[in-house]
């Protein structure tokens, strides 16, 4: 499904970031314009959790860069900012899949299996 996002799940971004959210962790939010009330909120909550927050957006000034921990502002048009997202998305679920698997081939259990 498409990243999760204000629009896409109400205030369920915010509820995660109130139950989960500890210092020391990091919260990503995904915006084109930046300006999405519920991540907004999700900042304040990280916040007041001692989370970091980093947001990838389209073109900056906007209210989540000003909010968040870290930013990066992606210039051009909305499909080429999405494009974009997905990518960055996509680079870390590779980077955990990749670190999983160096974490199971490393256990008590796979040194004695292989």
């Amino acid at each position: 499904g498409p990243p999760a996002t204000g629009a896409t799940t109400g205030d369920a971004v915010v509820r995660q970031v109130v139950a989960h959210g500890r210092p020391g962790d990091v919260v990503m939010l995904l915006a084109l314009d930046g300006r999405d009330a519920t991540l907004m909120r999700a900042v304040e909550a990280a916040s007041r959790a001692g989370t970091d927050t980093w947001a990838l957006t389209g073109r900056a000034p906007n209210p989540l860069c000003n909010a968040a921990t870290a930013h990066v502002a992606l210039p051009g048009d909305d499909d080429a900012v999405q494009e974009a997202q997905w990518l960055a998305l996509n680079l870390l679920r590779q980077v955990f899949v990749h670190e999983l698997g160096t974490l199971a081939r490393h256990t008590p259990a796979a040194r004695r299996q292989g």
